[in-house]
C-alpha cells in the first residue's frame, strides 16, 4: 500500500514540474511573440517618442501642436496661434529644435519643415503655401539672435502690438533686427509671387542681391542698395 501511495505521489510531482516547466517555457515566448504581433490601426491625438532618460524627443500631434518650449517655459507665438498638426523635434533638455507642420482647407494648403537655432527660432526652412491664385516654394536660411528667446519674444510681441498695418509691422520688424532682437534672413531659394528667384542678403538682414526670372522668362540679376532700392540691373538685354 505504501508503495502504492509512493508511486502515486511521484507520478503527480512528475507531472506537476513538467506543467511549470512547460509554462516557463512556453509563455515568455508566447509573450513575446504576442508584444511583436503588427497593430494594424492606431488612433491617438498625440503621440510622445522619449530617451532613455525620460526625455520626449519627437512628438507627433494632430491639431493644434502646442506652443514651443525652451528651458521648461512656454513661448508665445508672434504670428499666428499653432493651429497645424505635425511632427516636432525635441534636444537633449527638452527644448523645441525645429519640425514639420502642415496644415489646408478653403482652397489652400500649406507646410513646412524647420531646423531651429540654438535655444531660437527658424535658422533652416523650407515652406510651401499655396491658394487659388498663386503657389510659394521656398529654402530660407536665416541668422538668429545670440540671447535665448524666453527673453526675445516678449519684447517682440510688445512692440508688434503698436503696428496696426504690415508696414507699421516691417518697420517694427527693421527696428528689432537692427537692435539683434529677430533674425535676419541670409538667403532664399525658390518661387515666390510666380517669379523664381535667389536673394542673398547681408548680416542685417538687408537684401543685397537677386536673380529673378520672370513667368514669362525674362531674366536678371539685380543689385541693391541698403535701403532696397535696386541700384543696378544686368539683364540679356544690356549685359
Amino acid at each position: 500500500m505504501n508503495r502504492l501511495y509512493e508511486r502515486i505521489t511521484l507520478t503527480v510531482c512528475a507531472i506537476a514540474l513538467s506543467a511549470i516547466a512547460l509554462h516557463v517555457v512556453v509563455v515568455p515566448h508566447s509573450a513575446e511573440a504576442a508584444s511583436r504581433a503588427p497593430i494594424e490601426e492606431l488612433t491617438v491625438k498625440r503621440l510622445r517618442v522619449v530617451d532613455a532618460s525620460g526625455v520626449v524627443r519627437l512628438l507627433l500631434s494632430g491639431k493644434p501642436q502646442p506652443e514651443g518650449m525652451i528651458d521648461g517655459k512656454v513661448l508665445s507665438n508672434p504670428g499666428e496661434p499653432r493651429s497645424r498638426a505635425g511632427l516636432l523635434f525635441y534636444n537633449e533638455h527638452g527644448d523645441e529644435q525645429g519640425g514639420i507642420s502642415f496644415e489646408g482647407s478653403d482652397g489652400h494648403q500649406s507646410a513646412n519643415l524647420s531646423f531651429d537655432a540654438w535655444h531660437q527660432d527658424q535658422a533652416l526652412e523650407i515652406q510651401h503655401g499655396d491658394n487659388s491664385s498663386q503657389s510659394d516654394s521656398y529654402i530660407a536660411g536665416n541668422d538668429l539672435p545670440k540671447a535665448s528667446i524666453v527673453k526675445t519674444s516678449p519684447l517682440v510681441l510688445e512692440a508688434l502690438k503698436k503696428a496696426s498695418t504690415q508696414d507699421e509691422r516691417n518697420a517694427v520688424f527693421k527696428e528689432l533686427r537692427a537692435k539683434g532682437l529677430y533674425r535676419n534672413r541670409r538667403f532664399v531659394l525658390g518661387e515666390i509671387n510666380h517669379v523664381s528667384q535667389l536673394g542673398l542678403s547681408d548680416d542685417q538682414g538687408r537684401a543685397r542681391i537677386r536673380l529673378t526670372v520672370t513667368p514669362q522668362g525674362d531674366a536678371a540679376i539685380e543689385f541693391l542698395d541698403t535701403e532696397g532700392k535696386v541700384v543696378k540691373t544686368v539683364s540679356p538685354a544690356n549685359g
